[in-house]
């Protein structure tokens, strides 16, 4: 769901220093938060992840095999 660096951040669970490095970092810079905001609108996450589309993708998979 998140793309990494594009619509947010994955941290592994207990690295509190480099979730503490990151949320510091977008708080701090506008830039990045707004590139963030606008890699999000223009995602399409519910697109990708609605009914349709995943029922989709199982029809193409089992077509293939």
């Amino acid at each position: 769901i998140i793309k990494e660096g594009e619509t947010g951040f994955l941290i592994k669970a207990f690295k509190n220093g480099l979730y503490e490095k990151k949320l510091l970092k977008l708080v701090n810079d506008e830039g990045m938060r707004s590139e963030i905001i606008k890699n999000i609108e223009n995602d399409d996450i519910f697109g990708r992840l609605s009914l349709g589309s995943i029922y989709n993708k199982w029809i193409n998979l089992f077509n293939q095999l």
